[in-house]
Parts: structure tokens; C-alpha cells; sequence
């Protein structure tokens, strides 16, 4: 049985500013291409991985989030009733260790 992936608002809201960006410095179509592609990646990465260790960045290992890497970019999630949810999604130079 597949395993149901959400995200939460505010990770689906800088999915779709990302994929904006994209957009706006490519070719028509580029950023939904984008989008498609990373959430694939997303998907793949938490079948092939699903015992991702705790986030080190303190405030989202305070929150129990569990982290990996796509590229640059951190995807923390929590497993609940289930279900995987994304919580964040954020350019991991944005974060001070």
C-alpha cells in the first residue's frame, strides 16, 4: 500500500513561489515542469529512505521533524496517522547553524 504524501500550506506555498520563479527566468511551462519534477524527487526520496534521521537544525528537531536533502534544499516532514507531511521546504543557506 502507498504510503499518502501532503504538504502543508506553507511548504505547498514555496513550491508554487519557486515554481513562479522558475517560470519567470525560462521558457513557458518551465516551472510546472519544475514543480512536477520536485515533487517526484520528494516522493522517490521518502520511499527509498523512509528512516531519515531528526532534523539537525534545532527548532525543526524541536518540532520532531525528520530532514533530507534535495540539492540545496531541505524538506522536513513528520509521519502522522499514516500519512507523511511536509512541513518545510527551505533553501537550506536561508538556515544559521
Amino acid at each position: 500500500m502507498k504510503q499518502q504524501i501532503r504538504l502543508s500550506s506553507e511548504a505547498l506555498l514555496v513550491l508554487e513561489e519557486i515554481g513562479s520563479f522558475v517560470e519567470q527566468r525560462n521558457t513557458p511551462g518551465s516551472g510546472k515542469r519544475f514543480k512536477v519534477a520536485f515533487l517526484k524527487k520528494i516522493k522517490s526520496e521518502l520511499r527509498l529512505f523512509s528512516n531519515h534521521q531528526h532534523c539537525k537544525y534545532p527548532k525543526f528537531n524541536d518540532l520532531n521533524l525528520r530532514c533530507f536533502f534535495i540539492k540545496d534544499w531541505i524538506i522536513a516532514y513528520r509521519k502522522e496517522q499514516g500519512k507523511i507531511i511536509i512541513y518545510i521546504i527551505i533553501l537550506g543557506k536561508l538556515l544559521d547553524y
